[in-house]
């Protein structure tokens, strides 16, 4: 029973996933019964990992109302990590242990610790292999610490077993980004991959990389395939497009489209078309936020040594990054 209720929970998960936003409405009915399912099974571990999903989503997607809020930023923080260690105490193996030390950690408001944990995970293969069920990014944040190398190791490895793993193939596409291999991106997986499987942030990255070698049409020609539904930061890549060719009032009434769409921001876009000051608003932004944001470090997997916005707009994650020894 309690693995029927999990998947339930997970296909009511699964449909309120947008590429930038979600349905937290939808995704609060799917976390009561992922949660009824560990009630049921209290070492049924499944769950734990999308419950502690719908925790960051509320923190990070919802517009606060405290008429309606059933929980507060702290509350809902406190509760992922509860869940994220819960599942180390459920895990069965010290490696899958570590694994998912990699989770507590990344949340937490310390990162000390992180680099040694990191190194160990990735130098053991029977923690790395779970790489392959990850989530919350975490493959893009070890890229963004400097592990292109170790991920695009850990990635192919794992694809040979796994080939259509779309976590896989995104840890393996922003490796080779990170490292200005565009091309190699391109040619050896980007175009079959993003029209066959349809994996909204594989699309994006193909996109980015087709920007960045300036085959502006060819990235123009690629989106309009897609509905924004499609591709994560689309109306960012649209505006990005415009810009590319000139036609910069077009871009700025793109980019007003991703707030009136509540699309999630993407500080590339920002920085090029609106300037640096800008970037840095909104870097500060999201930086202000109780748990660790995507677009912060995903614009330093993808850019690293060229940050759209200054480090010392965005002060905690900066000091994150401090703790777990980058240079940045």
């Amino acid at each position: 029973e309690a693995y029927l209720l999990f998947l339930k929970g997970l296909s009511i998960f699964s449909d309120s996933h947008g590429p930038d936003m979600v349905d937290l409405k939808l995704m609060s009915e799917g976390n009561k019964l992922l949660t009824q399912s560990t009630k049921l099974d209290p070492t049924f571990a499944s769950p734990d990992l999308y419950i502690a999903d719908f925790y960051l989503h509320y923190i990070s997607d919802r517009v606060p109302d405290p008429k309606t809020d059933t929980l507060t930023d702290e509350q809902s923080y406190n509760k992922l990590m509860k869940v994220l260690g819960d599942l180390v105490g459920k895990a069965g193996s010290p490696a899958e242990k570590d694994y998912y030390r990699l989770y507590v950690t990344m949340f937490s408001r310390d990162w000390s610790n992180f680099r040694p944990l990191i190194e160990r995970v990735l130098n053991n293969p029977e923690s790395s292999k779970y790489f392959a069920y990850q989530s919350f990014n975490l493959g893009q944040l070890l890229i963004a610490l400097g592990y292109q190398d170790q991920m695009i190791t850990i990635s192919k490895t794992l694809l040979q077993s796994d080939p259509s793993n779309g976590s896989l193939q995104t840890d393996l596409a922003t490796a080779l980004i990170s490292k200005g291999k565009y091309e190699e991106f391109i040619s050896e997986k980007g175009q079959s991959l993003s029209l066959e499987f349809r994996e909204r942030t594989l699309i994006f990255l193909q996109i980015y990389s087709l920007l960045q070698l300036n085959r502006t049409s060819e990235a123009e020609e690629l989106l309009s395939k897609f509905s924004p539904d499609n591709v994560r930061a689309y109306w960012d890549l649209r505006a990005l497009i415009a810009f590319q060719q000139g036609h910069k009032e077009e871009a700025l009434n793109l980019l007003n489209k991703r707030s009136a769409h509540r699309s999630s921001g993407w500080m590339v876009a920002t920085d090029a078309i609106l300037g640096r000051e800008a970037a840095n608003r909104e870097a500060a932004h999201n930086d202000r936020r109780i748990v660790l944001d995507f677009s912060l470090f995903l614009a330093l997997a993808l850019t690293p040594d060229k940050l759209p916005y200054d480090l010392s707009a965005a002060p905690n994650f900066a000091q994150r990054l401090k703790e777990a020894g980058s240079k940045k």
